[in-house]
């Protein structure tokens, strides 16, 4: 069997693994052995390691084009979700003034009972004069805006830049 092949189809089995393990709802340490037991038996032989590297890079490069593509179609159905949303509201905007126009309070029909009535009330206050019970502040750091401000003045007593602990992967 040549080395290629093997690769390959080790490839797709970790893949098959990894995505057993993450669409469970519980990530159960048979799975998670079940995967790493893949990955150690691809990459336990040191001289299929730059191999094994290169087909593991090219697994996740290809997962992270999935996951663009993926996000690309959740916009573009969150966007057709908005406006047939915005189409909702007109119908029911034009509807409602048109029921009002004609002074109808009800209309039967046998797919559906369209009526006008009166809305709940609705809450008006004066936000200044509001007691601090009723009042919610949050306190949000600003994390770009304190970046640029240690890139700029370097340090201050509240924030630094501190070193990363965690080697970064980086695949190009």
């Amino acid at each position: 069997m040549s080395k290629l092949y093997y690769l390959n189809m080790a490839m797709e089995q970790i893949s098959a693994a990894i995505d057993e393990l993450y669409s469970a709802e519980e990530i159960t340490e048979e799975i998670e052995e079940q995967v790493n037991a893949l990955v150690a038996s691809y990459v336990a032989n040191e001289a299929d390691f730059q191999s094994a590297a290169v087909a593991l890079a090219r697994g996740a490069k290809r997962a992270e084009g999935e996951a663009k593509a993926i996000s690309e179609e959740i916009s573009r159905l969150q966007a057709r979700r908005d406006a047939r949303k915005r189409q909702a509201e007109k119908f029911r905007t034009i509807l409602r003034a048109e029921m009002i126009a004609r002074g109808a309070d009800k209309i039967k029909d046998p797919l559906a009972t369209i009526s006008i009535r009166q809305g709940a009330p609705l809450l008006q206050f004066d936000f200044e004069s509001l007691p601090e019970t009723f009042v919610k502040v949050e306190r949000k750091p600003q994390v770009a805006e304190i970046k640029k401000y240690l890139k700029e003045k370097g340090s201050c007593e509240f924030a630094r830049f501190v070193a990363n602990p965690d080697p970064v992967l980086s695949i190009r």
